[in-house]
This record gives C-alpha cells, structure tokens and sequence, in this order.
C-alpha cells in the first residue's frame, strides 16, 4: 500500500499483521513518489469507502485503470468508464481484480476516462466554473440585499 500516512494507518497496519501476517507492505510516498508509483502500477485501487477523489484522479489522467467505491464525488468525477466495487462487501475487490486479470481492461473505455477527466479537471475549465459560482453567489447577495431594502 502506497501513499502518506493518516490517522487511522496504525490501526490498519495492526489489522494486516493480524489477518495477512507478513503478506502486506506499507510504502510512505511523498508527491514524487507517488508519481512513480503510478507510472510503474497496472491498476490503482482506491478501497476507501469515505474518501472522495483521493489519487483516482491522478491516476485516471495518468490512463490507469481504477477500481474504487462508488462514491458520488467518485461517479460524478469518473463516470461510467470507471470501475465501481462494493467495497464494502467481503471478497468484492479480490473478485473484480481477478476478473480484470482474466479479462483485462477495455482499452477504450480507458481513453474515455482519461479524456473526461482532463476536460472535467482542465485548469481553464475550472478557474471559469469557480468564477462563474462566486458571480452567481455575488448576484444573489446583491439581489437579497436590494429586496431587503425595499422591505
């Protein structure tokens, strides 16, 4: 497992000791790190129930496969060409990456995703979406205050 530790880490390195005993390494990665790590990886896995777009992004953009919970913030970000698991029920993970083992990663829905997520997450595009949210939230403070004016 690779990436920076967080409070929950030492809990979860325990629990791997206790059911996986000397089957799990643990690798704190630091920005760079992570880089390499992806550019080296076949797919990334982000097992998380909770957390929201964590490294799938960076991924994605780097033409990775991903396998992550289907989180709103995840199936908003990554739409259909991701690979949603229940992460939640036993086995879920383990039997989808050994299908994809099996079956392998369909090349084009891989392109699809990688090209979603640079247009979602283009600088530009972003920058405009902000500005155009805090111009409707400055109109719409100016409008509040006009009618609470003329009441």
């Amino acid at each position: 497992l690779c990436g920076q530790p967080e409070p929950e880490t030492p809990a979860l390195q325990a629990l791997a000791d206790r059911l996986l005993p000397g089957r799990v390494q643990w690798h704190t990665l630091d920005e760079q790190g992570i880089s390499d790590a992806l550019a080296l990886a076949d797919v990334f896995v982000l097992a998380s129930l909770f957390e929201g777009l964590g490294n799938a992004l960076e991924a994605a953009l780097s033409g990775l496969p991903v396998l992550c919970h289907p989180l709103p913030s995840l199936t908003w970000a990554l739409g259909e060409d991701c690979w949603f698991v229940d992460m939640g029920k036993p086995g879920a993970l383990a039997s989808a990456l050994a299908f994809r083992q099996k079956h392998g990663f369909d090349t084009e829905a891989l392109s699809r995703l990688k090209k979603r997520c640079q247009q979602l997450f283009d600088p530009k595009t972003v920058a405009h979406s902000l500005e155009s949210a805090v111009l409707e939230c400055h109109r719409r403070r100016l409008e509040a205050s006009a009618e609470a004016t003329v009441v």
